[in-house]
């Protein structure tokens, strides 16, 4: 498995030159950050997903982007985080949650994510 030939490379190649961009994609070197709350509620729905985030720096922020990849690692970047120790073992609001730090090729954001169940949001319809 995962032997692949080169006429069958070739073959994916050529079937994807219809998709593929003839120049480079440019990407803003800032995303504006504007502050706002969604909510589409969903009749009859058990649970609700909730996301928080904020933009932030990519990995040429050398400094500040290792120390907050180690802050993010134990907040909420794998199964036995702060995150998920604190909201899900101890209060029991959700099955899983998890934070990410998103790098892009000239910014990054900052996302926690979760779902729970609807009993447990405080704030309904925001």
């Amino acid at each position: 498995m995962g032997n692949i030939d080169v006429a069958t490379i070739q073959k994916i190649v050529a079937s994807c030159q219809c998709i593929a961009k003839a120049e480079p994609v440019i990407f803003p070197k800032t995303l504006i950050h504007l502050p706002s709350r969604e909510s589409k509620t969903k009749k009859d729905a058990v649970q609700t997903a909730i996301r928080v985030g904020r933009i932030l720096f990519n990995k040429k922020s050398e400094q500040d982007y290792i120390d907050f990849l180690i802050l993010n690692t134990i907040l909420g970047d794998y199964f036995g985080s702060r995150l998920m120790k604190n909201i899900r073992e101890d209060k029991g609001y959700t099955y899983g949650i998890n934070s990410n730090l998103v790098e892009l090729q000239e910014t990054g954001y900052f996302i926690i994510a979760t779902e729970v169940g609807k009993e447990f949001v405080l704030n309904k319809g925001i």
